[in-house]
């Protein structure tokens, strides 16, 4: 009788002890997602900067140089992929 008083006794302290353990974990999960949602919602305000495009005809020849090194040869001559 003693012994079965000690194993309930054991047990019910072991489910406190697992149901807290547990209660924890959820509140902290909870508290994570609610500052990873804050951070991913968070949003910057950054001024666009005006770039100077050239329109000189060495820039554009340089462009085009750059065009056919690099890119023709995976999109060809019309530049669509085929």
């Amino acid at each position: 009788m003693l012994r079965s008083k000690i194993w309930k006794s054991f047990f019910k302290w072991l489910g406190i002890s697992l149901g807290g353990l547990l209660g924890l974990i959820v509140v902290i999960l909870f508290i994570l997602a609610l500052k990873g949602n804050a951070s991913l919602r968070r949003s910057f305000d950054i001024p666009a900067e005006q770039i100077a495009i050239p329109t000189d005809a060495e820039s554009i020849a340089r462009g085009e140089h750059w065009i056919k090194a690099e890119c023709i040869g995976c999109h060809g001559n019309d530049m669509s992929w085929d």
